[in-house]
């Protein structure tokens, strides 16, 4: 899951949500150092990781990028999800697209003093770009790729990657539908983390679909 899919899955606590979002970039027992809030939501994002990373939907999404992108198949599923759940937002979420990422960059700038360096660092790039709401538009997820292959070990095949996203799209929303449906029982069973309506009738008919 990318960081559309750890914030979704935040429901509406701001510092859960927080935490959420910075989970990848505080390691081993730094979370400890943070306020109570945002440490519970670093250690969601890490259960969140954990859970995904064994479930069939997750498995079968990354066997469509192995060729392609190796051991790294996985950070590309991530973003293929997150333009999954941008793209078809409304099934998910009732507030727009487009004022929840706003929203969020609010919450992040009143909340800046506990960001970790490096998501300071790329925060003004993040808000400048819009990036949270061009995960919806494949330009956006190519973008994305493009930047990461350069600044970090992900191979540049960021083109062929948009044509099996493109090509599997169906079958990788389905998976992603039924892992996103998944995640939020459990959550919410495990961290009383609310459901709403909209992704209640998803995850009802992904019960249906399955019987």
């Amino acid at each position: 899951m990318n960081f559309v899919g750890h914030i979704y899955l935040s429901g509406e606590n701001e510092k859960l949500a927080i935490g959420n979002f910075i989970g990848d970039y505080v390691k081993g027992r730094k979370h400890e150092s943070y306020p109570d809030e945002v440490q519970k939501g670093i250690l969601i994002h890490r259960d969140i990781d954990a859970t995904m990373d064994a479930h069939p939907a997750f498995l079968a999404t990354r066997e469509l990028f192995r060729k392609d992108y190796g051991r790294y198949a996985g950070v590309i599923v991530d973003m293929a999800f997150d333009h999954i759940l941008t793209k078809n937002w409304n099934d998910w979420h009732p507030t727009p697209l487009r004022r929840f990422t706003r929203n969020f960059y609010k919450i992040l700038i009143k909340n800046f003093r506990v960001l970790p360096t490096p998501v300071k660092e790329f925060l003004p790039f993040m808000i400048q770009s819009n990036r949270l709401y061009s995960y919806s538009n494949l330009k956006g997820i190519e973008k994305a790729l493009s930047i990461m292959s350069t600044y970090t070990s992900l191979p540049d095949n960021h083109q062929q990657a948009i044509m099996v996203l493109k090509s599997h799209e169906k079958e990788i929303a389905q998976h992603f539908y039924q892992l996103l449906g998944d995640l939020s029982v459990y959550l919410n069973k495990k961290y009383a983390l609310p459901i709403n309506e909209l992704a209640a009738t998803q995850i009802a008919k992904s019960q249906i679909s399955e019987e």
